[in-house]
């Protein structure tokens, strides 16, 4: 294992500059599809259907609206031996309303409304460390102050239709607005009595339409089959970066400013899933979602898959459970690679259902860890061993009318 080497500045910089957009499932929308891992593409019968597949709200039984939330969100990221032999533990802990639908259903028709937060992250971190002495220059203290705050949520109408008795045709239109903010602060003294710091404020906004089709069959009694395609489209992007340094070495700080408009690739989501219903009182569900990034190099195509399960006590209770994958979008690292993580996540998931006459309430938690490797060091190809946790809480109240 390589520690570090260079002063904890340049590293620091160089891999909190960004944002983790490296996995695709990094929030499981809806309570019931939620804790079915989200294999619910062949399924999509309620509100959350306007995110999983609009084509499934032809089939709700009634005019709804639903809501949930992550109640406690938590995510810790570990850098084995990277700072001078020391791990350098990132943690993130928030709380996040994820999803808010209304489905009203007409004669013909079923007309939805939604709203989803797809992606949140808040990082707080205040970190010191003391003697280190295998950096090229020994350093007596360390200080670290860092805000992180990315969020990305989509806001639409959707629509479905029966073709017939076997199959059904939805659409949804989401607004994709997305705002990340990182403010960092960072504090050197040496042992030879010098000093350096830095402040850095990043602020990067996107705004974008997020379209997307499904369709629903029922092939054979007890199956049915759900297919997906979707892709953000973004409109406008902006990224405005600002540094105020001081170097070891200098009396004065140095600021710089730089502004970009440049937009990031998307991929093309396909999702195909099926669902088994052998009973009234059972279900069991897959999905396989991919993510085709085109001829964007500095990601690959994704393949993640899901399974999930629900088991009806009686009519008035229900358990569920699921596992899924959530692999990363970004190439194996190499010796000409710089700055990157490559972690593969796997998750489970667990959720019980209380249901009255007109309403239910779910709870339940979503897990998922994996381990990779991540180049830390800047400019160097050096890898260190990374690993990563999460645990969500949810809640989830339905209501038809």
């Amino acid at each position: 294992m390589r520690t570090l080497k260079l002063a904890p500045l340049v590293l620091l910089c160089a891999l909190t500059a960004r944002a983790d957009m490296d996995h695709q499932k990094n929030t499981l929308i809806g309570g019931r599809a939620a804790t079915m891992a989200g294999a619910y593409t062949a399924i999509s019968d309620d509100a959350s259907g306007a995110f999983h597949n609009p084509a499934g709200l032809a089939w709700a039984t009634s005019s709804s609206f639903s809501g949930s939330a992550n109640a406690y969100s938590t995510t810790d990221t570990t850098y084995k031996a990277a700072i001078d032999g020391r791990d350098w533990q990132r943690e993130s802990a928030n709380l996040k309303p994820n999803f808010f639908g209304v489905v009203q259903k007409t004669k013909n028709q079923t007309f939805a409304f939604s709203y989803a937060l797809t992606d949140s992250l808040v990082e707080h971190q205040d970190q010191i460390w003391q003697n280190l002495t295998g950096t090229v220059d020994p350093i007596d203290l360390y200080v670290l102050n860092l805000h992180t705050e990315d969020n990305t949520y989509l806001v639409g109408p959707s629509w479905s239709r029966k073709l017939n008795d076997k199959a059904s045709f939805g659409a949804s239109l989401f607004y994709h607005y997305r705002v990340y903010r990182r403010a960092q602060s960072q504090f050197l003294q040496y042992t030879d009595g010098d000093d350096e710091a830095s402040y850095n404020n990043v602020t990067k906004k996107e705004k974008g339409l997020r379209p997307k089709v499904g369709l629903m069959l029922t092939p054979k009694d007890k199956w049915s089959v759900g297919v997906t395609l979707a892709k953000t489209h973004l409109v406008t992007a902006l990224t405005d970066a600002q540094e105020n340094e001081k170097a070891k070495g200098n009396a004065t700080y140095s600021f710089a400013q730089t502004k970009s408009r440049r937009k990031r690739g998307t991929p093309l989501e396909l999702e195909t899933g099926v669902a088994y219903f052998p009973s009234a009182f059972l279900v069991v569900s897959a999905n396989v979602d991919y993510y085709y990034f085109a001829a964007d190099e500095a990601r690959d195509d994704v393949m993640n898959l899901s399974v999930g399960a629900e088991w009806f006590l009686s009519e008035k209770h229900a358990l569920r459970g699921g596992l899924y994958t959530n692999r990363t979008n970004t190439p194996e690292l190499t010796s000409v690679s710089r700055n990157r993580e490559h972690i593969d996540l796997y998750g489970l998931t667990a959720g019980y259902t209380l249901y009255s006459q007109q309403s239910a309430i779910t709870f339940g938690t979503v897990a998922s860890r994996g381990e990779g490797k991540a180049q830390i060091y800047t400019g160097s190809a050096a890898k260190a061993d990374v690993s990563r946790t999460t645990l969500d809480f949810l809640i989830s109240a339905d209501y038809g009318f």
